[in-house]
């Protein structure tokens, strides 16, 4: 019991010291381009550099195609090299503009050159330098102790099509899932839904539902919502057994049953 309810305040605690980061989408996002072609993004959940480039992709309202590289993982480690020559996270592969590029900051660069009004529009604590990397460091250091850190990799079984998770990244839930997916080394798509800035946007992160505070939802958000009866993140879609879940509790139930090998 006293290990669950450290485990939910920690990751409390990870949003409220990356300042919500992620947690809402940036003004104006539904007037920016968005990308044809699914963006690519290999990465590990606990990486401090690989969380800025998720936060500015959840405030820019950019999903993609998660490929999990845990350290001493093997399912797509190798194909990282190959692709880009060094085993370093994060890597961003954008098929839209034939772009490639190692390092956190200059992903988080392009992302707004490309997605938003520029990188003179990076909002606090993304454009916050040096200070950013250790804050989000800090982060890292909170989720130590959670059964999956997302940091080092456990065996599991191959999975055929990527799963489907609709999150963002300042979601506490959302987090635990992410950190399951990543240690199993899992591929998924990732859906943002991050609702719009407004004086709420911080309660979630303090354990009280989104519902129940009543969060500005975007029109991408409404439109899942009418689509999946009783959408809540995180929320979960495996196409390799037909099956939906939503709840962290659920969903990593679920991928330890079907992908962990026990």
């Amino acid at each position: 019991m006293y290990k669950r309810l450290f485990d939910k305040y920690a990751t409390n605690m990870v949003s409220v010291v990356r300042s919500n980061s992620g947690g809402y989408l940036i003004p104006k996002v539904e007037t920016f381009k968005k990308p044809d072609k699914l963006i690519e993004f290999f990465e590990k959940e606990a990486c401090p550099f690989c969380r800025k480039v998720r936060e500015t992709m959840s405030m820019l309202d950019i999903d993609a195609l998660v490929k999990p590289c845990p350290r001493g993982g093997e399912r797509f480690r190798k194909e990282l090299i190959e692709r880009g020559g060094k085993e370093m996270v994060p890597y961003l592969v954008d098929p839209n503009t034939n772009t490639v590029m190692y390092e956190s900051e200059d992903i988080i660069r392009y992302l707004f050159n490309q997605y938003g009004e520029g990188e003179g529009n990076i909002p606090f604590p993304l454009n916050s330098g040096k200070y950013n990397t250790f804050n989000s460091r800090v982060a890292t250091t909170l989720r130590i102790f959670p059964l999956y850190q997302g940091f080092i990799h456990e065996v599991s079984r191959h999975v055929e099509i990527p799963l489907v998770l609709y999150n963002y990244e300042a979601n506490p839930e959302c987090r635990r899932v992410r950190e399951a997916l990543s240690t199993f080394e899992i591929p998924y798509h990732m859906i943002n839904v991050a609702p719009v800035k407004n004086v709420m946007s911080l309660i979630p992160i303090l354990g009280v539902s989104e519902n129940a505070v009543g969060l500005i939802k975007s029109p991408k958000r409404i439109k899942v919502e009418q689509e999946i009866p009783g959408f809540q993140v995180p929320y979960l879609k495996d196409p390799n057994n037909s099956k939906e879940f939503k709840g962290a509790d659920d969903i990593i139930q679920h991928i330890e049953d079907v992908y962990h090998f026990k």
